[in-house]
């Protein structure tokens, strides 16, 4: 395995964006504050309609097993009204090297997303990008209407606060990085 065979957890994250419409759903990374209480959500997304689905970004073996350790890991999908389907990513490699395993320790209701490089060639050259695999290794069972419901209007304005303060947290290290810290 090379440098370019490891993938990290943003990298991972940029693919699932690349493959997920970003034009017509919202997309808010990290998201925890009020909204999960305890847990975080690597990836929220929220549909045009209103429901709202999580993808778990996991870059390593022992860490994906490690996620289902939680108290919560399982049974907090089932009780939560507001996802209607949830999602595991995890760079290609990984899956290729324990696929057994990971496929044993996956949930019946979640999918599964490889993230991996691929490199197209054009007249000038190679472009490489960010992709999920396809065909996936298992699509995400979504829950009937009756087992999750839209976002109200109000928890669909707090995600957006969420991210905006995280667009402004992460604009306001950068500036900062690139004056070397002058205020």
């Amino acid at each position: 395995m090379n440098d370019k065979d490891i993938i990290t957890a943003d990298e991972v994250m940029l693919a699932c964006m690349n493959k997920i419409n970003r034009f017509t759903n919202l997309i808010i990374p990290n998201v925890k504050d009020s909204f999960f209480g305890i847990r975080e959500a690597d990836l929220l997304i929220v549909s045009p309609a209103g429901f709202c689905w999580e993808i778990e970004i996991k870059v390593t073996f022992s860490d994906y097993k490690a996620e289902f350790k939680k108290k919560y890991a399982v049974s907090y999908f089932m009780g939560d009204f507001r996802l209607k389907k949830k999602i595991f990513a995890i760079p290609a490699h990984i899956f290729k090297a324990h696929e057994e395993q990971i496929l044993e320790l996956l949930p019946d209701y979640a999918g599964l997303w490889l993230a991996r490089w691929h490199t197209t060639h054009y007249s000038d050259g190679p472009y490489s990008f960010l992709t999920i695999c396809y065909p996936n290794p298992r699509e995400p069972k979504i829950k009937r209407k009756n087992e999750c419901r839209k976002l109200t209007e109000s928890e669909i304005e707090n995600l957006k606060r969420i991210y905006a303060l995280k667009y402004y947290s992460l604009l306001n290290r950068k500036v900062n990085s690139e004056r070397g810290g002058e205020r």
